[in-house]
């Protein structure tokens, strides 16, 4: 939407919508970046259940006669990791969601401001429009009135 024309105003809020624009902008791409940290986390998630079954389904086949302690106790140690990963990703994926409801928050207050400077531009616009309309008219009318007196004066002179 582009609020150029000749008053200052236009200008200044032609200039203050780009940047809040902008701004905007900024934000929704920040937000968007969350979003596809959050989907990765999830996927990370989803992959370490998965390796958390697939290490059950181990430790449950190697229960079946001799257990190798060595085995038992790598087993132990993978399921640790796996548990520290996915405590981490829980609490990353908190703080992602925190930043998410803030970011929403600030995108939804810019979309508000947008708005109220895109209405004030759109009514200096108008505004200026009919200034712009009302100056033609008066140009309009005082060449009206300045061809009806130069012809009302020559046939004055013209009847003498």
């Amino acid at each position: 939407m582009q609020f150029s024309h000749p008053g200052r105003s236009g200008f200044r809020l032609s200039a203050v919508l780009q940047l809040r624009e902008g701004e905007r902008d900024k934000m929704a791409h920040a937000l968007a970046k969350i979003k596809d940290s959050l989907l990765s986390i999830d996927h990370r998630l989803r992959s370490i259940a998965d390796e958390r079954s697939d290490l059950q389904k181990v430790i449950r086949h190697h229960r079946i006669g001799r257990i190798p302690i060595e085995r038992l106790l790598d087993h132990h140690r993978y399921e640790m990791q796996l548990d520290e990963s996915e405590y981490l990703l829980k609490r990353e994926r908190l703080t992602l969601l925190e930043k998410s409801r803030a970011k929403r928050e600030k995108l939804v207050e810019a979309n508000l401001e947008l708005k109220k400077i895109e209405k004030l531009a759109e009514r200096e616009r108008r505004k200026q429009e009919r200034k712009d309309l009302l100056d033609q008219q008066k140009v309009i009318d005082d060449f009206a009135m300045a061809t009806f007196w130069r012809q009302a004066s020559s046939s004055f002179t013209a009847d003498d």
